[in-house]
């Protein structure tokens, strides 16, 4: 299975090295599995596209969140 999102830096410079995690979770609202990703850029104050690939049954997802931490590398460039 394919999670794909869309997401936005409000930052003033292009983020290199982001690192994507998806957590799913049921209908009951237990995690049901996880996956994550990297992102090699998301440009300053712009959009960037993701795809998280999971071994996972489509019917047993009920909600899907998406989190995004910035590597160590990425803050020490923003800094500059």
């Amino acid at each position: 299975m394919m999670t794909r999102a869309t997401i936005h830096s409000s930052f003033y410079k292009d983020v290199k090295q982001a690192n994507a995690a998806a957590v799913y979770y049921d209908s009951e609202g237990n995690i049901v599995g996880g996956a994550s990703t990297s992102v090699d850029c998301i440009p300053a104050n712009g959009d960037a596209e993701l795809g998280v690939s999971a071994d996972l049954k489509l019917d047993t997802i009920a909600k899907t969140e998406i989190y995004v931490q910035l590597t160590r590398q990425a803050l020490l460039d923003m800094a500059k």
